[in-house]
């Protein structure tokens, strides 16, 4: 039955139906099956005990001489479709599985949300290897089975592996620095107060490294995020003209930048009429003000290698400390990537593997003129590959983050 309604949600084609049902039914169930939240934090309370017991497990781990891991607990908010971040933790997830390594998943959200989880890695064949784990929804954290590994991966998260005491070590999958996700207030503090929790750091870019270690005085090993094999250029060459635009769009989340998008995408298109803009990213339909852009939605990742190549340049804006995967895949797709500025140690380079802007319009339509010089697009297109191909493979990142966690 369940598995029914669900399959009904999944091909509701209207966000806004979809939204307003996913609100009912998620405070319905809030109601049934209540949770300590607050601010969308689960399991946010701690007391000083939970801090000393914290403390004394990792200051055991650290001075043990042989640091084994044969099982993991991986908290993770519970999820519709692997994108980006997920993706991410769902490989790391994935290698360890096939290392032979025991995996629990706890998945932390409403009844609603973590019951959609399951029902989603149950359909999909490429997320059958999940069913090999142990998978657990908002448990009673003291009742979970011992594992030589507890595992956050969002700050609220981190609040459940900080209970979580049946365990030798913790770690803390940290993709960005998340109280920038998060309006000034509650929100922002709860997110800077996991930083100080202790756990031993793995992120996925350089900068979030310095962060953790500078700012927070935490121990942390970074990793590239490496795109998938499935990602590669066309094999025809790059037509002379600009004809396919790919947008990232996402009108609900501040850090993507969405209102700058547009703006400079009406610019861009006010230069050069006879462009296509394809926009992907989330489900929400928005108005395009006559822009006349293909809105396909969220994207299902087996599609998105296909979608990428098929583009001459690729938008990605992103207000964050981190680089995001995408502007990856854009490259090993062979696609010249756009985007915004960055003030801080990063892959990205302006006028190497991509072309930058400000956060203006203006600026934003100027940097697309630069690629329409045919032989400046060819180049960042090439130095991109080139980038892509000299970097580690995803596989010999999380190799090396293994060797990290049991040194």
């Amino acid at each position: 039955m369940i598995s029914k309604l669900f399959y009904i949600y999944d091909h509701i084609k209207n966000y806004r139906i979809r939204r307003f049902l996913a609100t009912v039914v998620r405070k319905l169930s809030q109601i049934a099956y209540p949770m300590r939240t607050l601010d969308g934090f689960i399991n946010y309370d701690y007391s000083r005990e939970d801090i000393d017991k914290n403390r004394k497990i990792l200051n055991k781990w650290k001075k043990r001489k042989k640091k084994h891991i044969k099982s993991m607990t991986w908290f993770l908010p519970a999820f519709s479709s692997p994108h980006a971040g997920i993706e991410n933790i769902l490989s790391f997830i994935k290698f360890f599985l096939n290392k032979g390594i025991n995996v629990n998943t706890v998945l932390l959200g409403s009844a609603l949300d973590t019951k959609h989880c399951i029902y989603f890695i149950r359909k999909n064949r490429e997320s059958s290897y999940l069913e090999k784990c142990k998978i657990f929804e908002n448990p009673q954290i003291d009742k979970l089975p011992r594992t030589d590994a507890g595992i956050a991966t969002r700050c609220d998260t981190a609040y459940s592996l900080l209970k979580f005491n049946n365990t030798k070590s913790k770690f803390y999958f940290i993709q960005d620095d998340e109280r920038l996700l998060c309006p000034a207030g509650v929100q922002y503090s709860l997110a800077e107060a996991t930083y100080r929790f202790g756990f031993i750091g793995i992120t996925n870019a350089e900068c979030l490294k310095e962060m953790y270690v500078k700012e927070f005085g935490g121990k942390a090993k970074s990793y590239f995020p490496a795109p998938d094999k499935k990602f590669k250029p066309r094999k025809s060459i790059p037509s002379k003209r600009i004809r396919r635009v790919f947008f990232y769009a996402r009108p609900h989340d501040p850090r993507n930048g969405f209102t700058l998008g547009m703006a400079g995408l009406k610019e861009i298109k006010k230069r050069h009429p006879k462009i296509e803009i394809i926009a992907a990213g989330v489900d929400a339909k928005f108005d395009d003000h006559g822009l006349k852009i293909k809105q396909l939605g969220k994207v299902p990742f087996d599609q998105l290698p296909e979608l990428y190549a098929s583009c001459d340049i690729g938008i990605y804006i992103l207000f964050s400390k981190h680089t995001g995967v995408i502007p990856f895949e854009l490259m090993a797709s062979g696609c010249a990537v756009l985007t915004n500025r960055r003030y801080y140690k990063s892959c990205l380079k302006d006028m190497k593997n991509c072309i930058m802007f400000d956060p203006t319009p203006s600026s934003m339509a100027d940097a697309f003129d630069i690629l329409c010089n045919e032989k400046i697009r060819r180049k960042i297109i090439t130095e991109g590959l080139k980038f892509i191909n000299k970097m580690p493979t995803l596989e010999e990142e999380m190799n090396k983050i293994y060797r990290f966690m049991t040194s």
